[in-house]
């Protein structure tokens, strides 16, 4: 069933015919389309359509010297954008993704501003949900991507929660119903051979550090 409300996004059913396609050509057409992860709904822009990232940062009154990070379909589509993994990294990935792993990795050449840390990385996750990997790869493979909420406000577990709180401003909201994770991804970094924890969160620190361990043994 799909859904014209009176103003602001067209909330549609993942189950409604071509949900995904119409999804991802919002995005390739500059929209903002909220869709659920493993965690908790998102708010998903083209990760190179720089008009898209200004409007995700005013939607959400995000600080802008918070960068906004990137949702991939798989490592392929990471490779076609330039995005390199380390050997070692891409064995840690190998354990936690698909999943609640976020991980700072160099940014390349070209990448918005809006997407690039002051450390020059850009955070990069594969989530462990089939729905939004199907719409991020038919939108290109890449996405930028942060919680669908208010700077500062509980992340939406829900579309209805989405449409609340920024229904009025984005183009479409898929709901795939709720989003049980409910709580951000872990974000991590790398300081030489020094694993970074730069925000605990759904995946326990100590069992990525010991993953790093042995793929650094």
């Amino acid at each position: 069933m799909i859904e014209n409300e009176s103003r602001g996004a067209v909330v549609f059913a993942a189950s409604a015919p071509r949900a995904i396609e119409m999804a991802a050509e919002m995005l390739r057409d500059g929209g903002l389309v909220a869709l659920p992860t493993d965690t908790v709904y998102g708010v998903a822009a083209a990760w190179r359509q720089v008009d898209a990232l200004d409007r995700l940062f005013a939607v959400k009154g995000r600080d802008r010297a918070k960068s906004i990070p990137v949702l991939v379909s798989s490592i392929e589509a990471m490779d076609r954008a330039g995005i390199a993994v380390a050997a070692d990294v891409a064995l840690l990935l190998d354990q936690f993704w698909p999943g609640a792993l976020t991980v700072a990795i160099k940014a390349p050449s070209g990448t918005p501003p809006a997407l690039v840390a002051a450390d020059g990385t850009v955070g990069v996750r594969m989530p462990n949900h089939r729905l939004a990997i199907e719409v991020i790869e038919k939108a290109g493979g890449l996405v930028a991507c942060t919680s669908a909420n208010v700077s500062g406000e509980d992340p939406a577990t829900s579309a209805q929660d989405v449409f609340a709180a920024l229904g009025a401003h984005l183009e479409g909201i898929l709901d795939g119903g709720r989003a049980y994770g409910g709580v951000p991804s872990t974000v991590i970094g790398f300081a030489g051979q020094e694993l970074i924890v730069h925000r605990a969160g759904a995946i326990e620190v100590d069992a990525i550090q010991a993953v790093w361990n042995e793929v650094r043994a």
